[in-house]
């Protein structure tokens, strides 16, 4: 796997689980009336998150990568 492929799937599951997180902590502030200091924090990261992965990507676009 090239380093290109790695960060880009490292980048990928970072989101994918704090996206996740993420999900569970605003579903259970919304619906079951519990509050958390926590997904202030989950939602400010899952944002920088995306960030710095769509940041990653537009610099790799039209490149070959490698």
């Amino acid at each position: 796997m090239n380093r290109s492929a790695t960060q880009f799937a490292v980048a990928f599951l970072a989101v994918l689980f704090l996206g996740i997180a993420t999900l569970a902590a605003v579903v259970g502030e919304v619906f079951y009336d519990s509050h958390s200091d926590l997904t202030f924090d989950l939602v400010t990261g899952l944002v920088g998150s995306v960030g710095q992965a769509v940041a990653f990507l537009f610099r790799l676009n039209g490149t070959t990568g490698g």
